[in-house]
């Protein structure tokens, strides 16, 4: 949590200077970046609930979970967009989707977290993980390149087409 923390405080200070590398950012799309941030302080509470669940075997709640995050997606990304929402459609779709997903999560298995801090445990889990955590981020890495250095030279659109051009490729 104090990771996401950060993440959230260093995003919502840097989307000040964002348009100095992607010039078409104007103050929608920081504002959008901000809103998009917010979602990321909910997202670990569900993970740890999900992986309880996840270890007590019950896929089933866990694919409820996800089912209710997909059908509040689409119906307010659908029903802002018919309204003319356009791009925020889909901005307000995730942070719908965040919600509800954490929302069923919570109520499968109840769970307020505590503050703790264990420089052990900590430990431990950095020298179990590493090589997992290396890994995702290697992933992450990856997957984001394409977007970050596209967007600095190419529209949005374009970006948006090379992007799932790469991801239809990889598949």
């Amino acid at each position: 949590m104090i990771l996401t923390l950060l993440a959230i405080v260093i995003l919502n200070i840097s989307s000040q200077f964002i348009h100095l590398v992607y010039h078409q950012f104007g103050q929608a799309e920081i504002l959008m970046l901000r809103i998009l941030s917010l979602t990321l302080l909910i997202k670990p509470l569900q993970t740890i609930i999900s992986a309880v669940l996840e270890r007590n075997l019950r896929y089933r709640d866990i694919a409820i979970i996800d089912l209710s995050g997909m059908v509040s997606y689409y119906f307010v990304a659908i029903l802002l967009a018919s309204f003319g929402f356009n791009i925020w459609s889909f901005i307000w779709a995730v942070v719908a989707m965040t919600i509800a997903e954490t929302l069923v999560t919570f109520s499968f298995k109840p769970w307020l977290p505590r503050l703790t801090f264990n420089l052990k445990s900590i430990r431990d889990f950095l020298d179990i993980g590493k090589f997992f955590l290396f890994g995702f981020f290697l992933t992450i890495f990856r997957s984001a390149l394409i977007p970050v250095i596209g967007c600095t030279r190419l529209p949005f659109s374009d970006t948006g087409l090379l992007d799932w051009s790469f991801n239809i490729s990889s598949l």
